[in-house]
């Protein structure tokens, strides 16, 4: 399979959505940003990845979900060309309409399984039928993962630590890329709608798409077979794979971003003119006797 991928303004998925939403725009700052340096770096990720990494060659991969889908004769091509639409938006509260969080912070991005745009028109939530990365351009959770570092560290820190935390903010995107990425290869090609539609017809949990297990019990590394549900409840199946899961597409995630880097002087430059003004921020000046500190801000 071939993956293309595309950057989607996010007030353009709105009026596919529905007609009239200037309002939904307005009130959730859609074409707004709180910091228009860190958008400008996402959107140079963004051409990045469309440069260096449009038209990758991915194998399905030979999980379960694919032979359930097998099973069940559900239609897929393995030399489908599949588009992964990368959708940049200001305002955290966006993540509300794809996903119940709880009590958790609002995800910085994620893979969005659902479609998200029926909770605008009071429905409920559908899977989605494209594949679809989001990322919040917003610095306030950059701050606050500052802040909370300067406590951690009670004031013992410097200029690359921020730059550390700044990386790590921005990792989020090349994350969530590999995300969909690898959900291409143990889905075949197919969308999370269709995914849905394979579980229901094979009879399989839904989630099984996402972890690499064969049903033999070989396949991506640490992953778990269904066939082990006879020993612990479904639950526990979905947090342990899940875990391995993150472990994986973190490692994916930060080898992609150091690619991206390496390759492109100027996102390198952006992201150090980034830190510099976090640095500013957050930082006493040299000679001023204080301890860098968040109530100093």
């Amino acid at each position: 399979m071939k993956i293309t991928f595309k950057t989607v303004p996010i007030d353009e998925l709105f009026n596919k959505a529905d007609g009239d939403i200037e309002e939904t725009i307005e009130e959730f700052g859609l074409d707004e940003t709180s910091n228009p340096l860190l958008l400008e770096i996402f959107k140079e990720m963004a051409s990045a990845i469309n440069k260096q990494f449009d038209g990758i060659e991915v194998a399905p991969f030979e999980n379960e979900f694919l032979a359930a889908a097998r099973r069940v004769d559900y239609p897929f091509s393995p030399d489908k060309e599949v588009e992964v639409q990368i959708v940049l938006y200001s305002n955290a509260e966006v993540a509300s309409f794809f996903g119940n969080w709880g009590s958790q912070n609002k995800p910085l991005g994620f893979h969005a399984s659902s479609s998200g745009w029926e909770l605008l028109r009071g429905d409920e939530v559908h899977d989605n039928s494209a594949h679809q990365v989001f990322i919040c351009t917003d610095d306030a959770p950059l701050h606050q993962a500052i802040e909370e570092m300067i406590e951690t560290r009670k004031g013992n820190y410097d200029r690359s630590i921020i730059r550390r935390d700044c990386t790590n903010f921005l990792i989020t995107l090349t994350h969530e890329v590999c995300h969909a990425i690898e959900f291409i290869e143990h889905g075949a090609g197919l969308t999370p709608q269709e995914c849905r539609e394979v579980a229901d017809d094979a009879e399989i949990p839904y989630v099984s798409v996402y972890h690499g297990a064969r049903e033999d019990g070989t396949g991506r590394e640490g992953s778990i077979p269904l066939s082990d549900l006879d020993n612990s409840d479904e639950e526990e199946w979905e947090d342990l794979n899940t875990e391995i899961l993150e472990d994986r597409i973190e490692e994916k995630g930060v080898m992609m971003f150091c690619d991206l880097v390496d390759a492109n002087p100027r996102l390198k430059a952006l992201i150090e003119q980034l830190t510099d003004e976090k640095a500013l921020k957050f930082m006493p000046p040299v000679g001023s006797g204080r301890k860098p500190s968040s109530m100093s801000l």
